[in-house]
């Protein structure tokens, strides 16, 4: 307390620190700030949610989970622990092809969602989840939407693709693929 009495901008420097160590690929000191700050103030939003990035780029996913879930715990009300843990689910999900995983990763970017309703990357890997899923009508929805924004989300029109080919509309399907390559 009289640390933050004589320097209260100490947590966002920790803080900024630490992220910029990670960005220096020196996640060893970035990790020291972060317990510093924690220390000081285990109040501070997003600690834990970069201390979760530091673990995965570490291939600690155990560790990253247990962050971005602590994270999530202590600030319900961000978005980002939310996103970065379906973002580490769906990494998962990509190479395990599990649907536990992928429904995992969709629980994570639905609520993602709803605490950020105009984020379009959100709603892209919601949609890319969904089709994983065999969830393809809510897939296209989402999807049908991101491809009418200016500029559209081109990525949106393969998933459109592969959404339609799950429901066996291969000329729609076809359509979405095309429109990619264009």
């Amino acid at each position: 307390d009289q640390l933050m009495a004589y320097y209260p901008s100490l947590p966002v420097v920790l803080y900024e620190s630490a992220r910029l160590y990670r960005l220096e690929k020196k996640n060893n000191l970035a990790l020291e700030e972060l317990n510093k700050l924690e220390k000081l103030n285990s109040d501070y939003p997003t600690i834990r949610t970069l201390i979760g990035k530091i673990y995965q780029e570490e291939g600690l996913m155990e560790k990253a989970i247990e962050a971005f879930n602590k994270e999530k715990e202590l600030n319900p009300g961000l978005m980002d622990p939310y996103v970065e843990l379906g973002n580490l689910y769906l990494k998962i999900a990509d190479i395990s092809r599990k649907e536990e995983d992928f429904r995992k990763a969709s629980l994570q970017f639905q609520k993602g969602n709803e605490l950020n309703p105009g984020n379009l990357e959100i709603q892209f890997k919601l949609a890319k989840t969904y089709r994983a899923l065999k969830r393809s009508s809510e897939a296209v929805a989402i999807l049908s939407n991101l491809i009418k924004q200016s500029p559209p989300m081109v990525d949106a029109y393969i998933e459109l693709g592969y959404s339609y080919e799950n429901l066996e509309d291969y000329p729609n399907a076809i359509k979405y693929y095309q429109k990619y390559i264009d």
